[in-house]
């Protein structure tokens, strides 16, 4: 199964961590360190532009998604599955 994060990203949803929200009443200030060190790091990646609504936690890096935490939750939750395609020749 993938999820798609917004713009051309799209990651297996096995490797998510955790989804958190980037509304500041939501962070604390433990949180904006964990980016700050991410982003020091070249581990925080932007998917699809735009403000962040969630960051998206993987073992290889933090990706800051424009998309809410709840709607990328439901995706995940919906089972998205990878699909075959017949391709005439």
């Amino acid at each position: 199964m993938y999820l798609h994060l917004g713009g051309d990203v799209i990651i297996r949803s096995a490797d998510v961590i955790a989804i958190l929200d980037a509304a500041p009443e939501q962070k604390a200030r433990e949180g904006d360190r964990f980016l700050q060190r991410a982003a020091a790091a070249g581990r925080l990646r932007d998917a699809g532009g735009g403000a962040a609504k969630s960051y998206v936690i993987t073992d290889e890096y933090v990706y800051a998604s424009s998309i809410s935490p709840a709607t990328l939750r439901r995706r995940i939750e919906s089972g998205f599955r990878e699909r075959s395609f017949d391709i005439p020749d």
